[in-house]
């Protein structure tokens, strides 16, 4: 497994977020983490990528522990995460907000500067680079137009463009598909299959369940901190923890 989850346990102000919560996410699957607000899902994935510590529990990645990691370091072993709320680069044009995106991990000491024509080859890789990102998720025709300028689906295109740009092998995506229109959550939908079909682990948070039954290849569900349950789609549709933790209804295909 790409990413092991093992007893993550947190509480705040003496209330429980998360109580020995475990699963794994496989390499070139998308696992999908739904449940009610306040189920603990983003708690969990800021444990995960290093925003928060947990008060008990470990995290692995690509076999080694990633515990008590910084979200940097984290990030540059490969496990990118985008956020719920969605941030634009005011002043940047699309193409050259990704274009930063891909100096993730890859350092440029001052002495390369010294080096006849080191930064502009570095300048013409990342260009290449954000290229072709953009065009993997449907941006090239806004590549030259303000962040700013995008529409809120393209918005989200974008978050996902610039996870891809710092080259993950893992994306935790945070209800990526918020606020989107159906034929815009169906092109988010098939962008993220086509990522796991490029060997791409996936974990999605989303509360769109006819996004997440379509697409997922396993379903965790938390309810109060707690995993509940834990299978295929057709199985958790079917399971009467989950219905009841939705109070009967929206979990349908």
């Amino acid at each position: 497994m790409m990413l092991e989850i093992d007893g993550i346990g947190v509480s705040f102000g003496g209330v429980r977020a998360l109580r020995g919560v475990s699963f794994s996410a496989a390499a070139k699957d998308i696992t999908s983490v739904v449940g009610p607000n306040g189920a603990g899902k983003t708690t969990l994935f800021n444990i995960v990528t290093g925003f928060q510590r947990a008060e008990a529990g470990t995290v692995a990645f690509d076999g080694k522990s990633v515990t008590g990691w910084r979200p940097n370091r984290i990030a540059v072993a490969g496990l990118v995460r985008t956020f719920q709320k969605t941030e634009v680069f005011g002043g940047l044009t699309v193409a050259r907000a990704v274009e930063i995106g891909t100096t993730c991990g890859r350092p440029f000491p001052l002495w390369r500067t010294l080096v006849p024509g080191a930064t502009k080859r570095a300048r013409e890789e990342a260009e290449h680079e954000a290229a072709l990102v953009l065009a993997q998720c449907g941006l090239s025709d806004r590549a030259d137009q303000p962040c700013v300028a995008l529409s809120y689906g393209e918005q989200r295109l974008l978050e996902v463009a610039l996870a891809l740009a710092a080259r993950p092998r893992m994306i935790l995506l945070d209800e990526p598909a918020s606020g989107l229109n159906p034929t815009e959550a169906r092109q988010l939908g098939e962008l993220i299959a086509r990522l796991r079909d490029d060997g791409i682990g996936i974990v999605l948070i989303e509360h769109n369940m006819q996004l997440v039954m379509r697409i997922s290849d396993r379903i965790v569900v938390l309810h109060h901190g707690e995993k509940i349950a834990e299978g295929k789609p057709d199985a958790i549709q079917k399971d009467a923890r989950v219905i009841d933790a939705y109070l009967g209804g929206g979990i349908r295909a």
